[in-house]
C-alpha cells in the first residue's frame, strides 16, 4: 500500500512538473515528497542531552502553486507537512514534531526550456502541530 502511495505522489509531482516546464502557463499545481534529517539544537537543550542527540529522519510532504511571470520568474506558495525531530543515541527514544509549513519563494530560472535548473528563495512560515 505505501508503495502504490509513493508511486501514486510521484506520478502526480511528474504532471506538476510537466505543466511548469511549459512556458505559456500563468500558473501550474504539484504535489512534492521527500524526506529530512533533523535534530534540535538552541541554546534551551541541555548540555547533556545535546550531546547525545542524533538526526532523525522525517517525512515531508505536500502541494505547490507556481504562479509563472515568465519562463524565467515565477512566485511559489508551498503548504508542507514535515516531521521533524531528533533520535537520542543509545536507545530507541525520539522526540516527535510535527509541523505545517508555509513557504513563500520567488522562483528564478537558470537554464534553457530542455534544462531549466531553478534558485528557490524566500520565507518560509511553520506552525507547530
Amino acid at each position: 500500500m505505501k508503495f502504490k502511495a509513493l508511486a501514486l505522489v510521484l506520478a502526480l509531482a511528474t504532471v506538476g512538473m510537466a505543466q511548469a516546464a511549459d512556458p505559456t502557463n500563468t500558473f501550474s499545481l504539484g504535489l512534492e515528497a521527500g524526506a529530512n534529517f533533523s535534530s534540535l539544537v538552541g541554546s534551551d537543550v541541555s548540555s547533556t542531552i545535546s550531546s547525545s542527540l542524533t538526526n532523525k529522519l522525517g517525512f515531508v510532504g505536500g502541494a505547490f502553486l507556481s504562479l509563472n511571470f515568465g519562463s524565467s520568474f515565477a512566485i511559489r506558495p508551498e503548504v508542507l507537512y514535515e516531521q521533524k525531530g531528533a533520535a537520542i543515541s543509545g536507545t530507541s527514544t525520539t522526540a516527535e514534531l510535527d509541523y505545517i509549513e508555509v513557504p513563500v519563494l520567488l522562483k528564478l530560472s537558470l537554464g534553457t526550456p530542455v534544462v531549466n535548473p531553478a534558485n528557490l528563495i524566500g520565507p518560509s512560515f511553520s506552525f507547530n502541530t
